[in-house]
């Protein structure tokens, strides 16, 4: 039996169309729609953004730590050099002398630290100064003083502080003696 002309057309409208899901046609999946692409493009620019603030981040914490670890290094040049000039050295001679002063600040341009009256030969690099804040000396061997006891030849604290050229500074204590007197008994 032959298929009536509504029929036909019925069938072939049917097999034209795709399957469909949820209820949503077939041409209605061809494609992203603009705010489905939208969406994904922000979700894209906000995981970008997010990483790029932590790479900003990672890239500061990294100077911060070059700046910390160059002014550690300074401090520590500037105490090895002092030691040596006023403990060790044979050419004159020792520079250590019982109630010393210290004072004064190197720079690169020169130094101009003292050490009761003989300027130390320490000069930081460019851009970095180093300062004497502090000398202090052994009382008794027990505690470390700011007053000295004329013809002491205890062992004397020195505090030095160093500033770089991006605001990083740093402070570092050490400790200078006759190089021909080390009788004392380090303060606990």
């Amino acid at each position: 039996m032959p298929t009536p002309p509504s029929a036909r057309r019925a069938l072939e409208r049917r097999s034209r169309r795709r399957p469909t899901r949820r209820g949503v046609s077939a041409s209605r999946e061809a494609g992203d729609t603009l705010i489905e692409i939208l969406i994904a493009l922000t979700i894209l620019g906000l995981t970008g953004v997010a990483l790029l603030g932590a790479f900003a981040s990672d890239l500061s914490g990294a100077v911060t730590y070059q700046n910390s670890s160059t002014i550690a290094t300074v401090l520590k040049n500037f105490s090895d050099e002092a030691t040596f000039e006023i403990q060790y050295q044979t050419t004159p001679s020792p520079l250590f002398q019982a109630c010393a002063t210290l004072s004064g600040t190197a720079t690169s341009s020169g130094s101009a630290i003292d050490y009761n009256g003989t300027t130390l030969s320490y000069i930081p690099p460019p851009g970095y100064t180093v300062s004497v804040t502090n000398i202090e000396y052994l009382y008794q061997n027990s505690s470390f003083s700011s007053s000295c006891d004329s013809g002491q030849l205890e062992p004397q604290l020195i505090t030095v502080r160093a500033t770089g050229p991006k605001g990083a500074n740093g402070t570092l204590s050490f400790v200078v003696a006759s190089f021909n007197n080390e009788s004392y008994v380090q303060p606990s």
